[in-house]
């Protein structure tokens, strides 16, 4: 089976990517409002309520914009970032939204998907990229990079998509 993945909103106004296998659907960041993400998960046949966890690459607002009303209209579905991330946007206005689970380095299992966070340069608490293993396929998510060094590199490697 082949992974679906699908580019909801990019720029400095919202980050979102929807990456979905079987009935795994899970997003990369929530920039955009829950009118955008509706339709953009109509797009490729998604509801938001069947998401399976929103993953976080940094606590920057045009990656996280829509999480204080995606919280309040769907509190069953995880937001998973790095510690520090989590930490971040705790301190921040939004207060305690997103789960510490996401560790670089640590491959995390989300249904069919396997998301492995691998520490990027940038000017955030402790934004990440992701390997993520889609049954005997990866690719690769990164944004923002600051620069590439080695780990980066590494962690696209293989990767039928970047």
């Amino acid at each position: 089976m082949l992974a679906t993945v699908c580019t909801l909103a990019s720029g400095s106004s919202g980050n979102s990517l929807y990456i979905g296998l079987g009935d795994t659907h899970v997003l990369v960041d929530l920039g955009i409002g829950p009118r955008s993400l509706r339709r953009a998960l109509g797009e490729v046949d998604v509801k938001p309520e069947w998401l399976s966890a929103v993953v976080l690459t940094h606590e920057h607002s045009d990656h996280i914009h829509g999480l204080p009303a995606f919280r309040a209209s769907w509190p069953h579905v995880p937001i998973l970032a790095s510690p520090g991330t989590a930490r971040s946007i705790a301190r921040s206005a939004l207060g305690p939204l997103a789960r510490p689970d996401l560790r670089p380095g640590v491959e995390t299992p989300l249904g069919a998907l396997c998301i492995t966070p691998v520490a990027v340069s940038h000017d955030a608490a402790q934004p990440c990229g992701f390997r993520v293993r889609c049954g005997s396929r990866h690719l690769a998510v990164f944004t923002d990079l600051g620069m590439a060094p080695v780990q980066i590199a590494q962690a696209m490697a293989g990767c039928r998509l970047l």
